[in-house]
Order: C-alpha cells, then structure tokens, then sequence
C-alpha cells in the first residue's frame, strides 16, 4: 500500500525546488565550490518540527528544521556526498537525513535544516 499517495489525497500538499549535487571543485580563489543541478519542481508534503523535539532528537535548537514527505529521491547528508539543497516557501534548506520507506509505504521522510 503507498501510504504517502493516500496521505497526499487528504493532506494539503506544497511545492518545493529541489538542487541534487552535481559537482566540486576549486575556483579561481582556490576554494572549493559546489556546483548544483537545475532545480526540478516536485509536490511533498511539509511539516515543522516542534521545538519541543529539538533536543530528543540531538538538533540544534538556534535553527529551524522541517520534515518532507515525498516519493522522490532526495539525498541527504551522508560521508562523502553532498546533500541536496531545498527551496520550500522562499527559504533554503539541506537535507540532514532520511527515513526511507519506498519499499514499504511509498515515501522517503526527510529532515532538513534552514541554510
């Protein structure tokens, strides 16, 4: 059953652009510059998290955190990777981490962080 199209026809859904990592490489002041795909528009579902869980779950609680709930692959932060940049409601935000559950429910739950 994909739990996240049924949830998605009852819950009001947003807009947000999404940026996945496409390069890195020093620029002509020799630091490093990452270099990011054209955004691709998709439709997720958004929650904040309460500040009341910040620091359950180890968060920092000088920044404001959201969860995305989407079927499409958003790459988090991970060792040796780049994560993908958001732009949800005119603000920028990294995908921390991800709950995949494609396999079973049909969505990915992301946590990500204003930037």
């Amino acid at each position: 059953m994909n739990i996240h199209a049924l949830a998605s026809s009852v819950l009001p859904s947003q807009s947000i652009a999404v940026e996945t990592y496409a390069s890195r490489a020093l620029n002509d002041l020799r630091e490093w510059a990452t270099t990011y795909s054209v955004p691709v528009t998709i439709i997720v579902n958004v929650q904040a998290v309460p500040k009341s869980v910040y620091e359950h779950l180890g968060l920092d609680l000088q920044k404001t955190y959201i969860n995305i709930y989407t079927d499409y692959d958003i790459q988090d932060l991970k060792r040796s990777s780049t994560p993908d940049k958001i732009t949800f409601n005119g603000d920028t935000y990294q995908a921390e981490s991800s709950t995949d559950w494609k396999a079973v429910a049909g969505y990915k739950a992301i946590l990500a962080v204003k930037i």
